[in-house]
Formats: C-alpha cells, structure tokens, sequence
C-alpha cells in the first residue's frame, strides 16, 4: 500500500509540473517578431501631442546600402510606409521620407491616430513588434519622457519618447501625473 501512495504522488507530481509546462496560464504574450533593419544604427523619436502620436525613425545607412536606397528613392519610400503598416498595425497619414545623403540616412515619419483615449497613451503597437516593454526592458524615465538604448537586430537603436506634461507609465501606456 505504501508503494502505491508513493507511486501515485510521483504520477501526480508528473501531472502536475506536465500542466504547468504546457498551459502556463498568466504568461505574457510572445511579442512578434522583431524588425529587421540592416542600417547601422536606428533612431526612433516619439512626440505625443494631444490626439496625435509623431513617430520619427531615423536609420543610418552604410555607404554601399545607402547608395543602393538612392537609386530607386520611391520604391525605397514605397516599401518604407508599407513596412511601417505591417509592422505596427496602426491608424497613421501625412508619411514623410527624408534622404540626408551628407549623413547616409533616411527618416520616415508620420502621424499615428487613435492611440490616445483621453487619459492615456498606448503603445503597445510600438513595443510588441520590436520585443520592448516600458518596466521590463528597461526605459530610462525623465520628468516628460522615456528612453531606451540597445541592440534589435544586430543593429544600435536609439527611442525616445517626449510629453508635454510630467509622465507616469506601466509597461505599455503613459498618461499625465
């Protein structure tokens, strides 16, 4: 009989640790694949004023990549804004591409809607796809903003994120102190 309460806790003890691997209930959500940019280096500003989001991303090109951008500039502009929908899946106009070629670079920005409720901020579409998260990345805060610096991708990035009012944030909203 003591055999079997013994054998029965181990089977138990297997069924057990089998649910928790399998079904691990409360885990967060894989984020989805990172972005891949092969310029050496990515800046990403973000301006939230009212209603309006301004999102910026520079990338700083190597010579022989940027010169291959400048040869076909509206296909590059073409595939930029339909990988900026892609990526982040949000309400966004008025696109915009710069060519510095003094600094091999180019800088899409636009404006992105919807993302503000009146009280808070979301940025869940900007942090999902690059694998980010305000807490637990972590973002350096200030008195009106958040920034982070790191590798995605192979590649030095840069983001930066300013308010007009002193900020507070969870890991993906930030609304007004």
């Amino acid at each position: 009989m003591k055999a079997s309460k013994k054998s029965l806790k181990i089977i138990l003890g297997v069924v057990i640790l089998s649910l928790a691997i399998l079904y691990p209930g409360c885990a967060e959500e894989e984020p989805a694949a990172e972005i891949e940019v092969s310029g050496a280096e990515r800046i990403i500003r973000i301006n939230a004023q009212g209603d309006i989001i301004y999102f910026s991303e520079t990338v700083l090109w190597d010579e022989e990549e940027f010169t291959e951008i400048l040869e076909d500039k509206q296909a590059f502009y073409d595939s930029k804004i339909e990988e900026f929908k892609e990526t982040y899946e949000v309400d966004a106009g008025d696109f915009n591409l710069e060519f510095a070629e003094d600094k091999n670079s180019t800088t899409l920005s636009c404006e992105v809607y919807e993302k503000f409720n009146g009280d808070w901020y979301d940025f869940h579409w900007l942090l999902n796809p690059i694998g980010l998260d305000f807490l637990d990345s972590p973002f350096e805060k200030s008195e009106n903003g958040l920034s982070w610096e790191g590798v995605i991708e192979g590649n030095k990035t840069t983001i930066t994120l300013d308010f007009p009012f002193p900020i507070e944030n969870c890991h993906a909203h930030v609304w007004q102190e």
